[in-house]
């Protein structure tokens, strides 16, 4: 009986110990993965910041201490999508308020966000959201049942939001590629 716990607390220790030498990081991964999340950080929060101004990506690169190449690369790998492809996200998602409330016109809400015109930011709006900004607007006033959004990595399925699922300003559910 006690040969077998012998055993057992044996292979444990052994199982431990191989554990301990292959399956955590080295220190050296691990400031690895600190350095890129703060670079990656630095990259979102800049473009966030900034994100209602004409942007060059020379600038961005230059505001984050890296290459045009690098900043490219880096942010495509880890984000998914290009630095304009979240700049657009980013204003569209800033626009959203202004687009409801509707206290001003649309190419004004346009140069506020950052787009050159109101018909270049109706497209990507409509791009994004997979409605028009009046839709949108429509809908969300309970002018329309269903929500005209088109979520989804294929665009196809409508998203099913319940009118108690609807934020304002006060409290904005944020996407995640924003986080």
């Amino acid at each position: 009986m006690a040969y077998e716990l012998d055993m057992k607390s044996w292979l444990f220790t052994a199982w431990g110990s191989l554990y301990k030498k292959f399956a955590q990081p080295r220190p050296e991964c691990k400031n690895a993965v600190i350095r890129e999340r703060v670079k990656l950080n630095r990259m979102t929060g800049y473009l966030t910041e900034h994100c209602n101004e004409k942007l060059t990506l020379s600038a961005m690169a230059e505001a984050c201490q890296v290459s045009t190449g690098d900043f490219c690369r880096f942010f495509k790998k880890h984000m998914e999508m290009t630095p304009f492809e979240y700049l657009q996200k980013c204003r569209i998602w800033n626009s959203m308020d202004a687009v409801l409330e509707k206290t001003v016109s649309m190419g004004e809400i346009a140069m506020e966000n950052g787009f050159a015109g109101a018909s270049y930011f109706s497209e990507t709006f409509r791009k994004e959201m997979g409605c028009s900004p009046a839709d949108y607007r429509k809908w969300y006033r309970d002018l329309s049942d269903e929500c005209p959004i088109i979520t989804g990595e294929n665009k196809e399925e409508s998203a099913k939001v319940s009118k108690k699922d609807k934020k304002g300003k006060s409290g904005k559910n944020v996407p995640s590629y924003l986080l």
